[in-house]
């Protein structure tokens, strides 16, 4: 499984008429587990080089935002434990993919 196909299954996810928060996290679970440490080592280094001409004060909080926020998130998503049972909205899903015709 590469992170390639995440879109595929996701369309196929949001054909079913509801989801669940656990159907959904168990599919970001498969896809987090491709993501190696080379992978998020190289994502925070081109970070970095993209923040180098913003000034001080943003760049920091931009490494911040995006390399704590985001790219640390991949850990919490493996580690993720809790079962959700409650659905989550497919039309909102639909709705708000910067891609319609993808789902």
């Amino acid at each position: 499984m590469d992170g390639e196909h995440i879109i595929t299954d996701l369309k196929d996810l949001c054909e079913s008429d509801s989801i669940t928060k656990n159907e959904l996290l168990d599919l970001l679970k498969r896809y987090v587990q491709t993501i190696s440490v080379y992978d998020q080592m190289m994502t925070t280094a081109r970070l970095r080089k993209d923040g180098e001409f913003i000034t001080t004060n943003y760049r920091d909080k931009y490494l911040k935002i995006y390399i704590e926020n985001f790219i640390m998130r991949i850990k919490e998503v493996l580690m993720k434990s809790i079962t959700y049972d409650d659905e989550i909205d497919v039309k909102s899903i639909k709705e708000s993919s910067t891609a319609p015709e993808m789902l």
